[in-house]
């Protein structure tokens, strides 16, 4: 009899722990995405941008350009199983920038919020997909911080000149 217990805990254990597992809810970690931003009010994209969640860290190829360095996110599971999340960068040439967004299933939403150095704020809406990255493509580089980039700074201006820099070919600014 006490056999039978113990095989039907095991039993109850590994079908809870299978159940956990199928409907556990979409995950941003380790994911890209392709997204458009439009301005608020707009129709056309005014960028065509790729992002992603590495290390609970947040990146945009296209504001990694324009100064803005990988920062933390912060996410939270709704009631629906869709993830809210959001974030926050800093350039010290172009400004402050507030993302938010949310994933429903494959779809990703949200709105971006730039506040520039002359004081104009720019709204975005965003729309986008999972981007399964490409056969040979490898997995987006890791974005350093701000603070490890400034440690990887001191230490590649020491290394050799010659060694091409590593550029991802992603990210569309299509007006500016």
């Amino acid at each position: 009899m006490k056999m039978y217990f113990v095989r039907l805990f095991i039993g109850v254990a590994v079908i809870l722990g299978v159940g956990a597992a199928v409907f556990a809810a979409p995950s941003l970690e380790k994911k890209q995405w392709r997204v458009e931003l439009k301005e608020a009010g707009g129709t056309v994209p005014q960028f065509i941008d790729r992002f992603r969640f590495e290390g609970k860290n947040f990146a945009s190829v296209i504001f990694e350009r324009k100064g803005f360095l990988a920062s933390s996110y912060s996410s939270s599971e709704k009631g629906d199983g869709s993830i809210a999340w959001e974030a926050k960068q800093q350039s010290k040439d172009n400004g402050d920038i507030a993302w938010q967004g949310e994933l429903q299933g494959d779809t990703m939403t949200g709105t971006l919020v730039w506040k520039q150095p002359d004081g104009k704020t720019a709204q975005y809406a965003m729309y986008g997909s999972a981007v399964v990255p490409e056969e040979g493509e490898a997995s987006a580089p890791e974005t350093p911080t701000a603070s490890e980039k400034s440690t990887a700074s001191d230490a590649s201006e020491s290394a050799s000149e010659s060694a091409p820099a590593a550029k991802s070919s992603w990210g569309c600014s299509l007006v500016r």
